[in-house]
């Protein structure tokens, strides 16, 4: 074989491999969303959801975005209880149901976050590294609360998104919770 066989061969390979891993590369189109739990210094692959045919949800006032299944209805409302705004994303179907019934994220001001409690667990999801809060609503305060609800804290720039999943109770699946974050961004 001659030696400019052999570069050439070189050449398409090295290319071939640069195309392929190009190709694999994280990108704000991705169309599967891996989930990762981290215990200790180990991490496992939980499920991987695709999120390429959900809808996008951009709020330009806060600068962030993210991805939401397609089947949901979301709706934006004014804040309630220091909020400055409150996002909920529930099927079709229950979003009249009230409290209990679907996802609501909190939009909080950053500059009022008081960090977090010794008792939170952190937890990487996408590009952030989420605070976990157990059981938020205790009776004294909140005695017609769901029990059991878990809240995830994402810490932006800005503002301070709090997930609360009430299809999670009693420490319910997580998973579509953990989609939608994967998909946020700042913008």
């Amino acid at each position: 074989m001659s030696k400019k066989s052999l570069i050439i061969i070189v050449v398409v390979i090295v290319v071939a491999g640069v195309v392929y891993l190009a190709s694999r590369s994280s990108n704000p189109g991705q169309t599967s969303t891996p989930i990762t739990e981290q215990s200790g210094n180990e991490v496992k692959n939980q499920n991987t959801i695709d999120t390429s045919n959900w809808k996008m949800y951009t709020n330009k006032k806060y600068g962030f975005t993210f991805k939401y299944p397609f089947s949901e209805k979301l709706e934006e409302a004014a804040g309630t209880s220091g909020t400055l705004e409150e996002i909920t994303i529930n099927s079709p179907s229950s979003f009249d149901s009230g409290l209990g019934s679907g996802i609501i994220i909190h939009i909080n001001d950053r500059a009022s976050f008081r960090g977090t409690d010794s008792k939170d667990k952190t937890k990487k999801i996408g590009n952030y590294e989420v605070i976990i809060q157990k059981n938020i609503f205790s009776a004294s305060e909140a005695p017609e609360a769901v029990p059991d609800v878990d809240a995830y804290l994402v810490v932006l720039k800005n503002v301070v998104l709090e997930m609360v999943n009430y299809r999670a109770e009693g420490g319910g699946d997580h998973t579509l919770d953990e989609a939608i974050i994967s998909t946020l961004r700042e913008i």
